[in-house]
C-alpha cells in the first residue's frame, strides 16, 4: 500500500471516528429527544398525535400504567383504586411524590388535572373524558 493510500485511509478513519471521540456538546442536565416527526405540543391531554403521546409517557407520570408484557393495568402514582358506588371511585395516591419544584403531589393535583382535561377550551373532544368529577379529598 502506497504512502498516499495510507494517508487517505488514516484521514477517512479519523473522520469516521472523530464524532465518537468528541464529547457531546450538551450540558450534563440536558436531555436530547429525537423523533421522526414534529410533536404537536407538550400537553398530552391536549393532543391526539402519536408523537406527543409518546413524549408524554417519557416526561409525565400517570395514576396507572399498562404493563407492556402482560397488558394489565397496574399502579403508578395511584397505589390502589376501588369503586365505592356507581359514581364514586376511591384512589389511594403514592406518598412522598414531589413535583420538579419540590411541591408535594396531592389529590387536589389529580382533580385539577381531570378538570383541565375535561375543559372544551384545552382538550380535543376525541380525548376528553366524560362524566363530572364532583370532588376530591385527601387523607
Amino acid at each position: 500500500m502506497g504512502r498516499r493510500q495510507c494517508l487517505f485511509l488514516s484521514v477517512v478513519t479519523l473522520v469516521l471516528l472523530l464524532p465518537a471521540l468528541v464529547r457531546a456538546q450538551a450540558k450534563d442536565d440536558t436531555v436530547v429527544y429525537a423523533l421522526q416527526s414534529d410533536v404537536q405540543n407538550w400537553d398530552p391531554p391536549n393532543s391526539v398525535l402519536r408523537e406527543s403521546i409518546i413524549l408524554g409517557y417519557h416526561v409525565f407520570d400517570h395514576l396507572a400504567a399498562r404493563d407492556l408484557k402482560t397488558g394489565k393495568v397496574g399502579p403508578s402514582l395511584a397505589t390502589s383504586w376501588r369503586t365505592l358506588d356507581d359514581t364514586t371511585w376511591e384512589v389511594k395516591l403514592r406518598q412522598g411524590v414531589k413535583f420538579h419544584d419540590g411541591t408535594a403531589f396531592t389529590a387536589r393535583d389529580v382533580k385539577a388535572t381531570f378538570d383541565r382535561s375535561r375543559s372544551s377550551t384545552t382538550t380535543p373532544s376525541a380525548s376528553r373524558p366524560t362524566g363530572p368529577i364532583r370532588s376530591s379529598s385527601s387523607g
